[in-house]
């Protein structure tokens, strides 16, 4: 299933990888030996709901997945998520870019799915609001 969500988040069915990746995340809490996995998990649908361009989605996500994961909520992941979608709504592209070195910097590095998933996030900001 986790790789059907990766294969959905690279082609921009952002909301059909998010929930995917939220059934992952929610069956590994089930599961002692993939409860390590829980957390990449939920940054993965996360990342796939900042892609969609709704800041108040994913708010409410982040929420949801404190839930799902006790140790989310204290993560730097969520805090970092949480900026991304506050600079999202604000429409302001340094604020993102500056988050995203952030968040590259406290995972380490970004792979190639998070980068993509990532830029779609940013090219929302960029291109002219609708309303």
């Amino acid at each position: 299933m986790q790789a059907i969500a990766h294969l959905c988040g690279i082609t921009g069915l952002d909301l059909k990888a998010c929930r995917l990746l939220e059934q992952v995340a929610e069956s590994a809490c089930l599961d002692i030996l993939r409860l390590y996995s829980v957390r990449p998990v939920l940054l993965k649908a996360a990342l796939c709901r900042l892609a969609t361009g709704d800041s108040i989605a994913l708010a409410d996500a982040l929420i949801r997945y404190s839930a799902i994961s006790d140790e989310w909520s204290s993560s730097v992941e969520a805090r970092l998520l949480f900026q991304l979608a506050l600079a999202l709504q604000a429409r302001d592209i340094d604020t993102f870019d500056n988050i995203t070195s952030e968040l590259q910097s406290a995972l380490g590095s970004l792979d190639t799915w998070q980068r993509i998933v990532i830029n779609r996030a940013k090219n929302a900001i960029t291109l002219p609001h609708v309303k």
